[in-house]
């Protein structure tokens, strides 16, 4: 991928997750404030912070269907609570977080990904390496 490319995915995902968040915000507005809601995502993900170096990359996977604009501003969301580590959206790193939202989602989503867990954090919240 040349340095233009790369750039302009860059800008794309940006753009993506602003409006994934701001969907969210949204949605939650009769529910609460948006920081809130920002809020219970940087709780959730609180201990996996803490577990993961200070810099580099890590690896995400999901059970919710990409594309979708919960997977999107899960991810979103994700990135924002572990910056500056960088998340990618492949299991090819050796750290991958697992952001599960279902039970049956994790067998699924870690099938035949040589993946093993490092540690469970709760509320679907996984870190496993390669």
């Amino acid at each position: 991928m040349t340095e233009t490319a790369r750039s302009k995915a860059a800008a794309y995902l940006t753009v993506a997750c602003a409006l994934a968040v701001s969907a969210a915000w949204l949605r939650e507005a009769g529910q609460g404030s948006g920081s809130a809601f920002v809020d219970l995502y940087e709780q959730r993900y609180a201990g996996l912070r803490e577990a993961l170096p200070q810099r580099g990359v890590a690896g995400w996977i999901s059970d919710l269907p990409e594309g979708d604009i919960n997977y999107i501003t899960d991810r979103c969301l994700l990135q924002y609570a572990i910056a500056p580590v960088i998340l990618a959206g492949d299991s090819s790193h050796p750290l991958v977080i697992g952001s599960f939202h279902t039970t049956g989602g994790i067998a699924a989503a870690t099938e035949g990904k040589s993946l093993t867990l490092v540690k469970d954090f709760g509320q679907g919240v996984m870190l496993f390496r390669r």
